[in-house]
């Protein structure tokens, strides 16, 4: 059970890691668009 929980961990990480950059990004992005609109 707890190597199946590991294993399942191994193969999920890189996948929140994913998730969590994705979404670093997009607020980025989305911090970027609303200064620019300020600016304009």
């Amino acid at each position: 059970m707890l190597c199946r929980v590991e294993a399942f961990n191994v193969e999920l990480c890189p996948v929140l890691r994913l998730g969590a950059i994705t979404t670093a990004i997009n607020l980025a992005i989305a911090l970027v668009v609303k200064y620019h609109k300020l600016d304009w």
